[in-house]
């Protein structure tokens, strides 16, 4: 069954799997990229179209490569999900690119039907305007793409508009049946984007007045008309004047519906964001069965700020008709003293010789009310006290803000969290938490702005606070000494850096340090040092390596849960902690200098050990592979980097990290050299050659046989196995050079060592490259023996995903020499592994052969078809070596339909593609295509010059007996049909089973008419 994605578009960007997040976007022009094709979906949009707007700045053959590298990276996103997903929602094409909805589902198109729709319901009103949590792709920004960025402010406001239209809609609706509360509610959803629309305001007086709240109707008209003066310099129009004349001269007769608030305390800045959780939190509240929520959050999270924000909201009058009560409990010392506190704001009178509790159940047994208990944390014993209250009084709610739940039964639970920030290193966008720490800036300095350099580092900021709303005050505070840059490199120095010289803000609150201290002492010494431990790790964990690195038992980490210092993502199964408290407790680590070395010796040998198993799934623990190969190089742990350097290498291949995997080989190799004499030489060949291979596939092969040769003169005569492995790195830089006499030189000897040592999958890996020199210098016959030794060898090892890829490879030889029903049952075969591995970008290479093979079989469409699909991979992927083939398959069929100037188009593009590689056969391989194009253009002199041009440079047998009769026919040579024949001989004598006996034959006949 295909997959589902659903994107989040209105607001903070965001997508899913099936429910489940998808995973991390590598770049922004990634998310941009997709986020543009939904839309403007269903429209196909043209390839230069996308590499336009995304990279204006860049030449257009750089902006194409950009735009397949996006493309590629897109894909592989959405199938880290599932393998079809790409497929299932992504329509590409050589010339196109567009989105298919039949599996998707899209915030913004949902919300465009509703406000299109000429005859839309109130129910599908409602539905769609909850949709809009904010602008679209709030905060997002390409500074180096101007065209995307004109394109997406519009549609910001398309999108704004519309969701200001649904909510205007919505408010007259519920006011014409008599809802007055949701009337509200949605007039000051307009508000919110927009304080100066005056037709909101009038809907806000209108239903303030008509639920029976005169006083409230007539201040908000106050509040309208200095918010009309302030922002537009204008007076209210006639229609908010006469309204506000109607409400002064006539009240409504009805019962008011208004509460009561009593003991709230005024804040500084009105709430900013957390729309979504007010929603949420409301609608729990409404609920018969959920009388008392706890919003659990550790400090500087905003939980008062936000149990502030749902009670004064005036969806909650419902509920608590008889008041609403904040009860601040940060002051009171112990449990006994809770009653006391909650009487105190409730003013009641106490009669001395009655226990509190006692007079609190009286009071309180026939009330509909809402209590708000406020930093309950450090009176948990006093819980009992809140049972007592909701059993003495069926209708009282009781919302409570804690560090840890109060425990109870009775007890809903939420999570407070940081602001909505994007969470990629890369992005710019910034969220709610951006927009709090601009208007505490701009507070601190009237002239701060967001742009540039400093939006870049806001978002820096908000990424490394995690949205945390008092550590993006405190870090907004410094704007009035120092820029947005400098801001965010102190806090990465250090904790200290968040704290505030504010003397209104409680002492308990004036430093992130100071929060984390409060808690930290609240923690028995097992949970402390537990704790430590966790801090190790980077970028989260699961269960089974919290128990593996630290110990950790279930319930000591369900105790850290509830206590909002760890968080479980229920979504990915992880175990996250906030990145300032991890770097809190990884300081108290210090003070447990035994544990925390243990910890980190343990995360090593776990993380490295993970490498071999789950070399596809790194991605979400790739910070803690890193920090473990890091401790192991620093520690100089040499069975542990010796273990798992291959398999680090094949995780940097993989993901295409070769600069990384540079840096990461060369610091270990760093690390060991500085032992001396008692340097591990065996090791560090090991390391060496890793480091090669990352030059050899960057194409740095200067570099890359500097070490190779460094490797061959370090490495002991008893470690036989890394001479062996270097040998063959070797083959494998030298065939991509083109040197393929140099392969048989170099493996030959070492054929017999690795024989002796029974290595069997390096033995069909040296095969493999052996094979490939073989074919690529004509010899088909000698290349399929060895790919078949190569098999033999895997099977062995029962590799078969190695195996079946020396089945394609048999393929390759049966296509050369002719066979092609034989290689395409090989091709198929080894497509049909890789499809089902998932392998996409290799399953493409056959596919991309079999086209090859179709075109020679003059199946035109057929070929063309799969040669089509095949690059679409295989550009994205970037793997021109793979692409080479191809293009030059559509040269040859655009030339023999007398398509020139498209031939001409691709041959330029594989020219420039092949002098970048500098493998000898592309180069000739596009020369050969040069001299059959100057054919087709007539240009017969200028051929007949290119070949015998290339007669000089040409070594494959084949290419030079088609060369040689080529010439023949256009000159007449004699000599150059002699020398066909003999070629085609030799090539038959070689390959019996080919086509060369009857190129032989036909060449025969041609010389004797």
């Amino acid at each position: 069954m295909t997959p589902s994605l659903q994107l989040t578009f209105l607001g903070t960007f965001a997508a899913h799997v099936d429910g489940q997040p998808l995973g991390r976007f590598p770049t922004d022009k990634v998310r941009a990229l997709l986020a543009y094709l939904v839309l403007e979906a269903p429209r196909p949009q043209r390839r230069e179209t996308l590499a336009t707007l995304l990279w204006p700045d860049s030449p257009d053959e750089q902006a194409k490569r950009n735009l397949r590298q996006t493309l590629y990276l897109l894909r592989q996103v959405l199938d880290q999900a599932d393998p079809t997903l790409s497929e299932a929602v992504l329509v590409i094409s050589r010339q196109t690119v567009h989105i298919q909805p039949t599996h998707m589902a899209a915030d913004v198109w949902q919300l465009a039907e509703a406000a299109t729709h000429p005859h839309p319901t109130l129910a599908q009103l409602g539905q769609a305007a909850e949709l809009y949590h904010g602008d679209l792709l709030t905060g997002f920004s390409l500074d180096d793409a101007e065209p995307f960025e004109e394109w997406l402010r519009p549609q910001r406001e398309k999108y704004h508009q519309y969701a200001l239209a649904m909510w205007s809609a919505l408010a007259d609706a519920h006011s014409n049946v008599g809802q007055h509360e949701d009337a509200y509610r949605y007039a000051q959803k307009q508000l919110r984007l927009e304080p100066w629309r005056e037709v909101a305001h009038r809907q806000a007086m209108r239903a303030l007045w008509q639920s029976g709240q005169r006083t409230a109707a007539l201040a908000h008209y106050e509040t309208c008309r200095h918010v009309l003066e302030e922002e537009l310099g204008v007076a209210p129009d006639e229609q908010t004047a006469a309204l506000y004349a109607q409400i002064l001269a006539k009240p409504i007769s009805q019962t008011p519906t208004t509460t009561l608030r009593h003991h709230f305390p005024a804040l500084p800045r009105p709430i900013i964001g957390r729309e979504a959780e007010l929603a949420h939190l409301s609608q729990q509240l409404h609920q018969p069965a959920c009388r008392l929520l706890t919003l659990c959050g550790a400090g500087g999270m905003g939980k008062t700020r936000l149990a502030m924000a749902v009670a004064q909201d005036p969806a909650q009058n419902n509920i608590a008709p008889d008041g609403i009560y904040f009860v601040p409990l940060a002051a009171v010392a112990t449990a006994d003293n809770l009653p006391i506190a909650i009487a105190h704001s409730l003013n009641l009178t106490l009669d001395q010789h009655v226990p509190v509790l006692t007079q609190l159940a009286d009071f309180l047994q026939a009330k509909q009310l809402l209590l708000v208990l406020d930093n309950i944390e450090h009176l948990l014993e006093g819980a009992g006290v809140v049972q007592t209250l909701l059993e003495a009084s069926p209708a009282l709610k009781v919302l409570v803000t804690s560090r840890e739940p109060l425990g109870l039964r009775a007890e809903w639970r939420f999570a407070v969290e940081g602001l909505a920030y994007e969470q990629d290193g890369h992005a710019v966008a910034l969220g709610e938490a951006g927009h709090l720490f601009a208007e505490v800036a701009r507070q601190m300095n009237p002239q701060f702005t967001l742009h540039g350099e400093n939006r870049t580092a806001v978002a820096e900021i908000c990424r490394l606070v995690q949205g945390m709303p008092l550590a993006l005050e405190m870090a907004a505070g410094w704007v009035r000494v120092m820029d947005c840059p400098t801001i965010a490199q102190q806090i990465q120095a250090s904790l200290d850096m968040l704290h505030t010289p504010l003397r209104d803000v409680p002492e308990r609150q004036r430093s992130i340090r100071a929060i984390f201290e409060h808690t930290w002492q609240t923690l028995p010494p097992p949970l402390q040092t537990t704790l430590t431990g966790l801090a190790i790790f980077r970028g989260g964990f699961t269960l089974p390596a919290a128990i593996a690195v630290t110990g950790t038992a279930v319930p000591a980490l369900a105790i850290l849960v509830d206590k909002t210092l760890v968080r479980h993502n229920m979504e990915t199964g992880r175990y996250e902690m906030h990145e300032l408290l991890r770097q809190f407790a990884a300081e108290k680590g210090a003070t447990y200098p035994g544990v925390l070395e243990k910890a980190h010796a343990a995360h090593a040998r776990y993380y490295l050990a993970y490498l071999r198993h789950e070399t596809v799934t790194i991605l979400p623990d790739l910070d803690n592979v890193r920090q473990a190969w890091q401790w192991a190089a620093v520690h100089q742990e040499r069975t542990l980097l010796g273990e798992s350097a291959t398999d680090l290498a094949q995780v940097y291949l993989h993901m295409g990290l070769w600069h990384e995997a540079y840096g990461a080989f060369m610091a270990a190799v760093g690390r060991l050299q500085g032992a001396g004499e008692n340097n591990p030489a065996t090791l560090i060949c090991q390391l060496l050659r890793h480091l090669a291979r990352t030059l050899v596939d960057q194409g740095r092969y200067e570099e890359a046989t500097h070490i190779i040769h460094t490797i061959i003169r370090l490495v002991p005569e008893q470690a036989m196995m890394e001479r062996i492995h270097v040998l063959h790195l070797q083959a494998i830089m030298w065939w991509k050079q083109g040197r393929y006499a140099e392969i048989h030189t170099s493996l030959d000897p070492t054929l017999q060592w690795a024989m002796e040592l029974e290595a069997y999958s390096l033995l069909g890996r040296m095969m493999h490259i052996k094979g490939n020199a073989y074919w690529s210098n004509g010899q088909y016959a000698e290349a399929l023996a060895v790919y078949k030794q190569s098999y033999a060898f895997y099977q062995q090892e029962q590799d078969t995903n190695r195996m079946m890829t020396q089945v394609g490879n048999w393929g390759v030889v049966y296509w050369k020499i002719g066979r092609y029903e034989q290689a395409l049952d090989c091709y198929q075969q080894a497509l049909t592994h890789q499809e089902a591995a998932g392998n996409r970008t290799e399953a493409a290479i056959w596919r991309g052969a079999m086209g090859l093979v179709y075109l020679d079989m003059g199946q035109d469409e057929e070929g063309l078809a799969h040669l089509d699909e095949a690059l679409d991979t295989i550009d994205e992927a970037e793997w021109a070596y793979y692409a080479m083939d191809l293009l030059v398959g559509k040269i040859s069929l655009a030339r023999r339909r007398g398509d020139l100037a498209t031939a001409e188009t691709l041959l330029t593009q594989a020219q420039s593609m092949a002098d970048s590689l500098g493998h000898p056969n592309y180069v000739l391989d596009c020369l050969l295509e040069r001299g059959y194009l100057l054919l087709a253009q007539r240009r017969t002199a200028e051929a007949t010059q290119q070949f015998q041009h290339l007669l000089q440079r040409e070594f494959r047998l084949d290419n030079l007996a088609a060369l040689h009769e080529t010439l023949w026919r256009l000159t007449g040579d004699e000599q150059h049909a002699a020398e066909a024949l003999h070629l085609y001989q030799q090539l038959a004598t070689q390959n019996p089973d080919s086509r060369f006996p009857q190129d032989t034959l036909r060449l025969r006949e041609l010389l004797r008419s």
